[in-house]
């Protein structure tokens, strides 16, 4: 057998390799979206775990901020978020205190089937 014709075909076949592979490095070096990417993008459940993370942090501006993705999320009708931000309403955090606006977004959480009681 030719030699010659080996090392040709050896080399388009590597070649070959190498091209197929770029896509794949293209796509693990792609880092996925970040939770508050999809969040702006509308996602419900998305804004509602961003509010979540900035709840659970210190100072009134994250509280706000929390309020904020609570909100958004609240008003596309998810239940964790209607009542994350009836609590809100509850304790003035992130919002000014507000008893009956906790209470119509407890109510909200409650006619889907939120069962938890206020804090």
């Amino acid at each position: 057998m030719d030699t010659s014709f080996l090392c040709r075909t050896s080399k388009v076949l590597v070649i070959f390799l190498w091209i197929s592979m770029i896509p794949n490095y293209q796509v693990a070096d792609a880092a996925p979206p970040s939770l508050e990417t999809i969040a702006k993008q509308g996602d419900a459940v998305a804004q509602y775990n961003l509010g979540d993370q900035y709840e659970g942090m210190e100072g009134t501006e994250n509280h706000k901020i929390a309020a904020m993705w609570f909100r958004k999320s609240a008003e596309q009708g998810y239940t964790e978020s209607q009542y994350s931000l009836g609590l809100m309403y509850l304790w003035g955090k992130g919002v000014q205190q507000d008893y009956r606006e906790a209470e119509a977004w407890f109510r909200k959480a409650a006619e889907q089937g939120h069962i938890y009681p206020p804090h």
